[in-house]
């Protein structure tokens, strides 16, 4: 506890003082301005009083908690909206006023958010004025207008001018506008499909897809078709072939002549002018056609062979298809 306080050139103790034999309780008594206030603010903060001294027992200082108005106007912030409510706490002042700041910020959004709600109130009974002046634009001109003109196509729609609208919509996303027919066509085409005479059609067979692959995959792969399919260059007989440009015709021989092989003189006879033929001729011949040219020749076969038999497959297709009795598809041809 204290023992003793010196106070000494501060305030109203302009001569030294010493206040002794004090115990645990001590009362300090007397008018304003004889000094109490300062005996509390030299306890609370000694190190602000250099010329005046706090002596605790044993020198152990305690922490000392003073209630005098320096607390209460560091610690205490009144209400101006409440008098007589105080909020206790360091700071508390900067708080009160940061919360009356947000509160004006709510006050604000909340009065924007009023004026935002109005407006959107304010469109959407625009846009439900819009909405019903488009629903009857709908019904007046879509279905009252032509009702007599094609009243099968209204099946499901005459009594409710919502749905009408819908489909109106939905037909209309999902066309192609810039193919709109005019009205004489569209009448044409409702007399073709619910006429009295309409006849039912038989279905139109579709093309086989895998043709149409068969034929990509040899458009494809025409490697054959790029090269140049000649017999071999260093044999004599060569020069005059190519000289000639004669190659199938040549090629085409060498199968007679190979036929026409006399055993009795054991030599091959040439089936154009009927003359006996050389050893040396018939092994040109054969060097000429050589396994390469038999083989490029074989797949150039193949080719034709294949791309014959896809191109025929869909000649067929379309035989058929133009041989159908189908007005509409008689119209498409002429169009």
């Amino acid at each position: 506890m204290i023992e003793k306080i010196i106070l000494n050139n501060v305030a109203t103790y302009t001569n030294k003082v010493e206040l002794t034999a004090l115990k645990k309780i001590n009362f300090f008594y007397g008018s304003n301005g004889s000094g109490k206030t300062t005996i509390s603010r030299l306890i609370a903060n000694p190190d602000n009083y250099p010329s005046c001294e706090v002596n605790w027992t044993s020198n152990n200082k305690l922490n000392t908690l003073v209630y005098n108005e320096d607390f209460v106007q560091e610690y205490f912030y009144t209400k101006d909206i409440l008098a007589g409510i105080y909020t206790i706490g360091e700071g508390a002042k900067e708080i009160e006023e940061d919360i009356n700041r947000k509160n004006e910020e709510i006050n604000k959004l909340n009065e924007k958010k009023e004026n935002l709600q109005e407006s959107i109130k304010t469109k959407n009974n625009e846009k439900e004025i819009i909405d019903n002046n488009f629903k009857d634009a709908c019904w007046h001109k879509g279905y009252i207008k032509y009702q007599n003109d094609f009243p099968h196509i209204y099946t499901g729609y005459r009594n409710s001018k919502e749905n009408f609208k819908k489909k109106i919509l939905e037909e209309h996303n999902k066309s192609n506008t810039s193919q709109v027919l005019n009205l004489e066509e569209l009448k044409r085409k409702y007399a073709v499909i619910y006429g009295k005479d309409v006849q039912k059609i038989d279905l139109l067979n579709k093309i086989n897809e895998d043709n149409l692959n068969k034929l990509k995959t040899l458009e494809a792969n025409q490697t054959i078709l790029q090269t140049t399919i000649v017999g071999k260059q260093d044999v004599d007989i060569a020069k005059m072939i190519e000289k000639l440009h004669n190659h199938d015709w040549v090629k085409q021989g060498k199968e007679y002549y190979d036929k026409n092989y006399d055993a009795n003189s054991d030599v091959y006879i040439c089936p154009f002018c009927q003359q006996e033929t050389s050893n040396e001729f018939r092994k040109q011949l054969e060097e000429y056609f050589d396994e390469t040219f038999t083989n490029q020749m074989k797949d150039l076969e193949k080719y034709i062979k294949k791309y014959k038999e896809v191109t025929e497959d869909i000649k067929n297709y379309f035989q058929e298809l133009s041989s159908k009795q189908n007005n509409f598809l008689d119209e498409k041809k002429i169009s």
